[in-house]
């Protein structure tokens, strides 16, 4: 249909392009008629006036040649003066009526058709006026009652008055002549455009014929191949499209083709994959590759505390700010209003936005990573926005309309699937920290322990990541693995029988022994749980079952239970065994009094290389005033 349309408003513009350049040169050529036709009205008045002036010449010549006596004088006088006022009334009113004629130079499509007759009109015309004076002159100065007793006057005056009337005939012919050119020109072009419209008329049914034919062929094979998924849009490409219309039409279907591609390529690759990272890093190949991009990011609606919490980003360059873990109140959020009216919007110019909330820590951030242009997309399910997509560039004014519906129709298709597997991710996170609560109670420690080590095992990984060392990677990510799974770290001492567990005093060697194997035991139950899970995603419960099974090694190979050294231990693993240590030294216990802050921190730094990763120790002094706030908030 759209070709169509195309069509139609091709033939529209032609005809309407013709009508109203005909109708232009029809209202010149009506407007050029017209002043030729004044003008040869006011040649006529002239002309007569000119005329009307031969009978007062003869009166004068008659009075001259009389012989006058006194008796006669008055009388001839009197018919003297009124001759000589018409005379000069006649002449006054030529001048005055020959200022109205106008000698245009008529413009005809990009020529002037008559440059040398508009000049010789002028001059012919100045010739005139000049003579018109002259008798004036001569009738003002040399023309009283006196000139009837002389012949003199009144044949200088007619030889003036032919000769005018002469100049006036040869000005009326070189008008004609004008006046004929112009006209015939006129029409000439005139007729032309009918024409021409005839034959744009006859082209434009050629026209219409050619693309009806050739645009329905086209556009039954784009149905077919949509039909079987194929889009290659070359095999419905004619080789040699003339019209710009047509031109459009294969544009807009190849584009339509390409986006279903690009869509269907997506959901196939989301279908396969639970993991919420995988969905996000092929959404930012995909953009990157459809227009361009930096920045993707993701954040999720925790209705139940009042945040926005981002879970991911993935971006063309390291300094990522806003990163997975930052948290904002939905109050205190811009987001706020899209979570009422769900739509996507554009902002092209991220630093001036920045510029003008000052407060806003979020915008801050982004701007800090260089971002100058920024679409935002809500998840939607059920009607209710569950999260939303940043999508990000480095420049500014990056972002259209084009884009950010392109980028929603994608995000509409990845929605489902990013709902179900954050889901899926919270939920199992959720249930193995409860497991770990219930198992702590079981052990003489209470949940404030977990709740105070996953804030040690938090603060310690964002300090090693500020650190951003080579040797100790930390990202945003991975942090937010820690604060889900640091509290597993003893999941396996559901295991250890309760005469052990919660022996109040010191264990022997053989209960150390059968005490140690809490590690093991956790290690299988995560060992089974990312067997069992392996075909959503091979990384899953990965960050868990690292710091259950490592987090009692220690840095010079003496931990258990298998007796790793340095970089061997995995990184989360050496985090969550300070942050572990360091919340038990300075907790009381049934068998041991609370250590004071300063003596624990004295611990801590003695067993660095010893017992703890030399830098991790570093990464928890630089952190210690975050440090001393949860120990203070006895959480």
């Amino acid at each position: 249909m759209n070709s169509f349309k195309s069509l139609g408003r091709l033939i529209i513009f032609v005809a309407a392009l013709t009508v109203l350049f005909t109708l232009g040169i029809n209202s010149q050529t009506s407007k050029a008629f017209d002043t030729l036709d004044a003008n040869e009205r006011t040649i006529d008045d002239l002309t007569s006036y000119i005329s009307n002036n031969e009978l007062p010449l003869r009166v004068f010549r008659n009075i001259a040649q009389q012989n006058v006596t006194d008796e006669k004088y008055d009388a001839l006088a009197e018919a003297f003066d009124v001759n000589k006022e018409n005379f000069e009334l006649r002449l006054n009113d030529f001048l005055k009526e020959s200022e109205l004629l106008e000698f245009e130079s008529y413009e005809l499509v990009l020529y002037e058709i008559n440059p040398k007759e508009k000049k010789e009109l002028e001059q012919r015309l100045s010739i005139l006026r000049h003579d018109v004076e002259s008798m004036l002159m001569l009738m003002d100065k040399h023309f009283d009652v006196p000139v009837i007793r002389s012949m003199d006057s009144v044949q200088v005056l007619e030889d003036k008055y032919f000769l005018v009337r002469e100049e006036l005939i040869g000005f009326h012919n070189v008008y004609n002549k004008f006046s004929d050119n112009i006209r015939g020109q006129y029409i000439f072009v005139y007729n032309g455009l009918i024409y021409i419209a005839v034959a744009l008329i006859a082209f434009m049914g050629f026209v219409v014929f050619r693309m009806i034919r050739s645009d329905l062929k086209f556009i039954s094979k784009t149905y077919q191949q949509l039909e079987h998924h194929d889009y290659d849009v070359e095999k419905i490409l004619p080789k040699n499209p003339i019209f710009r219309e047509e031109i459009e039409i294969y544009n807009t279907v190849e584009k339509m083709f390409n986006e279903q591609k690009t869509l269907e390529d997506i959901k196939n690759l989301v279908s396969q994959t639970y993991h919420m990272d995988d969905i996000i890093d092929t959404l930012y190949e995909s953009l990157d590759e459809s227009f361009g991009i930096d920045r993707v990011g993701i954040a999720f609606i925790d209705y139940r505390r009042g945040y926005i919490k981002a879970e991911y980003g993935v971006s063309s360059y390291d300094n990522m700010h806003l990163g997975p873990g930052y948290e904002v109140l939905i109050n205190n959020s811009s987001l706020k209003r899209l979570i009422n009216n769900p739509h996507g919007i554009i902002n092209n110019d991220v630093p001036f936005v920045a510029a003008r909330h000052p407060n806003s820590l979020s915008l801050d951030l982004i701007n800090r990573e260089g971002i100058g242009s920024n679409m935002i997309i809500p998840l939607v399910s059920n009607n209710v926005v569950f999260g939303f997509i940043f999508v990000s560039s480095l420049n500014k004014g990056h972002f259209t309309d084009e884009h950010l519906r392109l980028s929603s129709k994608i995000v509409y298709e990845i929605g489902g699937p990013l709902n179900r597997s954050y889901l899926l991710k919270v939920v199992l996170a959720k249930m193995t920290t409860t497991f770990a609560k219930l198992v702590d109670r079981k052990d003489n420690e209470t949940g404030d322990h977990l709740l105070r080590m996953v804030k040690y095992s938090t603060i310690i990984a964002e300090g090693v990541r500020k650190l951003n060392l080579l040797s100790h990677p930390m990202d945003k990510k991975t942090i937010l693995e820690i604060e889900r799974h640091a509290s597993v770290h003893d999941i396996g001492k559901v295991g250890i029988p309760d005469d052990i567990l919660k022996k109040p005093g010191k264990l022997t060697s053989e209960e150390w022994e059968i005490m140690k194997t809490h590690v093991t035991i956790g290690g299988e139950i995560f060992s089974e749980l990312r067997s069992d899970f392996g075909m959503f995603d091979q990384d899953f419960y990965k960050v868990a079952e690292q710091i259950v099974k490592f987090h009692h090694e220690k840095f010079d190979g003496s931990g258990y239970p298998y007796k790793l050294r340095g970089q061997e231990i995995p990184l989360v693993a050496r985090i969550v065994a300070l942050a572990d240590v360091f919340d038990a030294l300075t907790s009381e216990r049934v068998y041991k009094k609370a250590y004071s802050f300063e003596k624990a921190l004295d611990i801590i730094d003695d067993s660095s290389g010893h017992h703890f990763d030399p830098v991790i120790v570093s990464a928890f002094m630089n952190e210690i005033d975050a440090i001393m706030e949860v120990y203070n908030k006895n959480l």
